[in-house]
């Protein structure tokens, strides 16, 4: 699989189709440009939290729509495929529904779905769990399937969680956002300190994603998104969008470096690093794509530099 994915939020239900064709467009020539292979498409529920939402929740169109929507207008277009990965919120789906839903990716020729799970550990659901879910599609499809996880640094042993995944078949992870790369190095060097097999051949992708404001900034905390104290306490002067974005700019600057070095230092353990870059807002997609091609260019910068051993 490609190191970059650029994750698209789908469209709401109920914008016009001019809006919805101007959006496709939008995605298209970014994607284009960048020479972006698969998109993440991620399936947006209302969330069971305990905070108020500070965005009003927007139905959106189903991922598959959205997906068969983009693809036809950038094969038509551009005369390019487009690959994609399909997140499913597995509990919340009927067990029965759960399965045609599947068929009907695979059906479809996406073959790529990340098995997300449940957001509050108190609540029953009618779904299955994400373990159970993928040692069922694993049976069934075979090597038809590659499957996917969702990866939170912070949370508390989360290595023994994918560790578990990974041993049910879940053969790739998409971590949350995040700004720090402490969380993620005390992971990977817990794992690598067990002696779990070359870090059990594992694929991570870190999601990246820029702050453009305050309201941003509370729905990232409202999703439970993990900001470093340091980052807290730095931000507690800053008064206006614009420094607020010049500030978080800086954060990722740095952040992306101090990955890319992970990912050549962690590559002789088998861990396999990339990078999945995310817009919060439909208004952000252009500051999005200057973080992806930052992502980019450092990363094949590096990679040269690697090669000649500079």
């Amino acid at each position: 699989m490609d190191n970059i994915l650029f994750e698209v939020i789908p469209y709401p239900i109920k914008w016009d189709d001019i809006k919805k064709q101007n959006f496709i467009k939008k995605i298209s020539e970014i994607i284009y440009k960048n020479n972006i292979n698969i998109v993440n498409i991620p399936e947006v529920i209302i969330e069971n939290r305990n905070q108020n939402r500070n965005i009003s929740y927007l139905q959106k169109v189903p991922p598959l729509e959205f997906a068969i929507h983009l693809r036809n207008f950038y094969n038509q277009n551009y005369q390019r495929n487009l690959d994609f990965i399909i997140n499913v919120v597995v509990p919340i789906k009927e067990k029965n529904y759960f399965f045609n839903y599947i068929d009907s990716l695979i059906s479809n020729g996406i073959n790529k779905i990340v098995l997300v799970g449940k957001d509050r550990s108190d609540k029953e659901y009618i779904g299955y769990e994400v373990i159970q879910a993928a040692e069922i599609l694993k049976d069934k499809y075979k090597d038809e399937i590659i499957l996917g996880g969702i990866t939170i640094f912070h949370r508390k042993n989360e290595h023994l969680k994918i560790i578990e995944k990974r041993n049910f078949s879940i053969d790739f992870f998409i971590s949350q956002i995040i700004f720090d790369k402490s969380n993620f190095y005390n992971l990977i060097n817990t794992l690598k300190n067990l002696n779990i097999a070359n870090l059990l051949n594992l694929k991570i992708y870190i999601s990246l994603a820029v702050v453009n404001s305050f309201k941003e900034l509370d729905f990232m905390k409202f999703l439970d998104v993990y900001f470093p104290n340091e980052i807290l306490k730095d931000i507690k002067d800053i008064n206006s969008d614009k420094d607020l974005n010049t500030y978080f700019n800086r954060v990722l600057d740095n952040l992306i470096i101090e990955l890319i070095e992970l990912v050549f230092t962690y590559r002789k353990y088998n861990l396999d690093i990339g990078f999945n870059i995310e817009h919060i807002m439909y208004n952000n997609l252009d500051l999005s794509e200057e973080l992806l091609k930052k992502v980019k260019i450092k990363l094949k910068n590096i990679e040269f530099l690697k090669m000649k051993n500079f």
